[in-house]
């Protein structure tokens, strides 16, 4: 179950964010360019350019974002013969980014010879 489908985890988070100072900070950019900062992996300050290694997939690229897919030949059993999303590809660890389908809906970085099209 993801985070936002938990009613739990969806209330606990209503409360927080009632709280006065959750307020003051999500409203100070400063905090907010480091948390995105945070989120994207990038040390650099927020005043530098924000340069992700995960891009759009190119010409280059075997297979397109939103294309779906089965992982094979996988050392880690548990995600042979899964399908899943392109969501992207990463050029530093020239693996692509494929988002399984549920229940296990997490993203992982698989190398183009692990992939095949879902037939």
């Amino acid at each position: 179950m993801g985070l936002l489908s938990n009613p739990a985890m969806m209330e606990q988070m209503s409360s927080m964010m009632k709280n006065p100072e959750i307020q003051k900070m999500m409203n100070d950019p400063n905090i907010l360019n480091n948390v995105a900062n945070m989120m994207n992996n990038n040390t650099s300050s927020p005043k530098e350019e924000n340069k992700s290694p995960l891009e759009p997939l190119k010409e280059e690229n075997k297979y397109d974002v939103e294309t779906t897919v089965t992982l094979i030949n996988l050392k880690n059993d548990l995600y042979n013969n899964k399908n899943g999303i392109i969501e992207s590809f990463n050029k530093e660890t020239n693996r692509y980014n494929v988002l399984l389908d549920d229940p296990l809906n997490k993203v992982i970085a698989i190398k183009e010879e692990n992939i095949k099209l879902l037939e």
